[in-house]
């Protein structure tokens, strides 16, 4: 059996571990091999759109502030800095490993929930070609190895998606929904 077919996911399963596994390598890599190279560090920065910071902060006990002292934050939704509250205990060096641990995860929900969904509403074929096209995007690694919110909102939005479609396409519904209409009609 050749490479290609052990890799391709057939259920929403492998998709996860596909996903998963792919994210948690590339990131890991870009990390320890590309930044050194390119003498990025593999600490976090202050460029991170402040996720980090106010995790910190929260951890510290200081508020939803970016730094101690300073003014409430607003323009932050507090979903993702609580998520990375925990990540902040760990030393430095492990941080960003497990910034990727985490987000890796949640790449790989993505990946199961996008076979989910275009197996439900098109085939088997058109889920495999689905999760290879999102794993072949490279904003996803770029992302996932930052403390920053698009993978989260990726995984809130295909969630959603997954829901949307389970309930549109939900036999029971749309039963009790034409019940509904034939009611309506007869008043």
């Amino acid at each position: 059996m050749n490479l290609g077919k052990q890799i391709i996911p057939k259920t929403a399963k492998g998709a996860f571990w596909l996903s998963f596994w792919l994210c948690l390598l590339v990131c890991l890599f870009i990390i320890f091999v590309i930044s050194p190279l390119t003498g990025l560090s593999k600490h976090f920065g202050k460029a991170n759109d402040g996720y980090i910071q106010i995790a910190r902060s929260l951890a510290h006990g200081h508020g939803y502030v970016f730094e101690e002292g300073g003014p409430a934050v607003f323009h932050r939704p507090p979903l993702y800095p609580f998520l990375l509250v925990p990540i902040t205990f760990l030393p430095d060096f492990y941080q960003r490993p497990a910034l990727i641990l985490m987000q890796s995860v949640m790449v790989g929900f993505i990946g199961a929930l996008l076979f989910q969904i275009a197996r439900r509403l098109f085939n088997i074929s058109t889920a495999k070609a689905a999760v290879i096209i999102f794993l072949l995007y490279p904003w996803v690694y770029w992302n996932a190895k930052n403390p920053m919110t698009p993978i989260l909102q990726g995984l809130l939005y295909t969630l959603f998606a997954v829901l949307l479609c389970n309930e549109l396409f939900d036999t029971d519904n749309q039963s009790d929904l034409s019940t509904y209409k034939t009611k309506s009609r007869t008043r």
